[in-house]
């Protein structure tokens, strides 16, 4: 079938959207940590330094999913520690053009369609909402529940640059080894094993608290470039209050707790070279299960580096 210019906006929205699934602003449920946080800790940092055995230190930078200019803009201090970095790592290598991947997978069975999955009502809402980013009413009724919650989860985008994409391109400038800590098919099929009553739950949460965005978006703006990875912890879990916590907190530990594992597992090779430059979104760093945390336990060293 020949792709419409609708097919490729989507196409282009699921590709903006998915390669930050866990990252620092998607809205209302999907950023939540239940994770207790590691009081004692210093967490009001983006950049850390890991140590261990006297190989070359290591960065983890906690990223948000924005296009601000504040937050895109690169500190002096960050320039030149990835510049002087031996390989860049993302949670995603942003090198694969997995658009047509995501797209696909955000659209429903043929045999069903999202009106009978979210009921009229919902559905109307829903309908009404996304009208915002031009999507028709049409396209909105092929989609998943959880797809519309991540297209709702970012401002309509602009250049499709952030962080993690100018960190990529710059590495790509330089030649500097590029990584990812997962694929898209791994972060996909997360949302697609959530099963549909708890779509629709999680949907509805959004869809209700969506008039809030903004106002909620520049709050978690302000704590990121304050270097606040508490304070981002706690406000998304004042975020979440407001929807079904019990759904969400079953959710959240394959969202979040377990993938904070996977990826410390799967950075160990790039740490163990030395010199790694690693970007993950801001969310996946604070409290017991986090990723600093995590490498506390393995017996890294972690160093703020304050004030970017």
């Amino acid at each position: 079938m020949k792709k419409t210019i609708l097919d490729n906006l989507i196409m282009f929205k699921a590709k903006h959207t998915l390669f930050q699934l866990s990252a620092f602003v998607s809205f209302g449920l999907f950023v939540v940590c239940f994770q207790s946080l590691a009081y004692g800790l210093d967490t009001k940092a983006l950049l850390w330094k890991v140590d261990k055995n006297g190989v070359d230190s290591s960065y983890i930078f906690a990223t948000m999913h924005s296009e601000d200019s504040r937050i895109v803009t690169l500190s002096k201090k960050v320039k030149l520690i990835f510049a002087q970095s031996k390989s860049f790592t993302a949670e995603i290598d942003l090198s694969l053009d997995v658009s047509a991947t995501v797209s696909n997978m955000m659209l429903l069975p043929r045999n069903k369609s999202l009106r009978l999955i979210v009921g009229n009502d919902l559905f109307e809402k829903t309908v009404d909402v996304l009208k915002k980013f031009n999507i028709p009413e049409k396209f909105v009724n092929k989609m998943k529940p959880w797809a519309v919650m991540m297209t709702l989860s970012y401002p309509k985008p602009k250049t499709g640059l952030y962080l993690d994409k100018i960190l990529f391109n710059n590495a790509i400038k330089v030649n500097k080894p590029y990584y990812g800590l997962e694929t898209v098919q791994e972060q996909l099929a997360i949302f697609n094993n959530i099963s549909y009553p708890h779509q629709v739950i999680l949907l509805r949460d959004t869809i209700a608290q969506y008039s809030k965005f903004g106002e909620q978006l520049e709050k978690l703006k302000s704590l990121y470039l304050s270097e606040n990875l508490d304070g981002i912890h706690e406000y998304n879990t004042k975020i979440m209050l407001n929807g079904n916590f019990r759904v969400a907190k079953k959710f959240m530990d394959v969202l979040i707790d377990k993938r904070n594992r996977t990826m410390v597992q799967r950075m160990q090779l790039r740490l163990r070279e030395g010199g790694a430059f690693i970007a993950v979104g801001a969310l996946h760093l604070p409290g017991n299960k986090g990723i600093l945390q995590l490498l506390r336990e393995q017996h890294y060293q972690l160093t703020a580096i304050k004030k970017l």
